[in-house]
């Protein structure tokens, strides 16, 4: 596994997601995605808590099962436990004010 530093960091679209619980090919894009994000760790995903509740709120829409959502190594169960090994948060910028 390639220390932190060394990972592509990346933002993945919610399409993204949605599209890895839903295909039922092992050879989808977004498979391989995950695979590189979550099996070899190749990839660090980068979230804001935003954007990871946008993440669960769109999959319960689609009807993904709840338990789906907590399997060791998914976007809900890294999402959910804040590993940051697997997952980078950002912030939301600070607003600026203007004079």
């Amino acid at each position: 596994m390639p220390p932190r530093r060394e990972r592509i960091p990346v933002v993945l679209d919610t399409n993204v997601i949605i599209a890895y619980y839903l295909s039922t090919s092992g050879r989808s894009a977004s498979r391989r995605i995950f695979h590189l994000w979550r099996d070899i760790r190749r990839l660090q995903l980068i979230v804001s808590r935003e954007v990871q509740d946008e993440y669960v709120e769109v999959l319960r829409r689609v009807n993904v099962a709840e338990n789906r959502l907590g399997n060791r190594g998914s976007i809900g169960d890294s999402c959910n436990s804040r590993r940051i090994a697997r997952i980078t948060y950002t912030s939301p910028p600070p607003l600026i004010r203007q004079h």
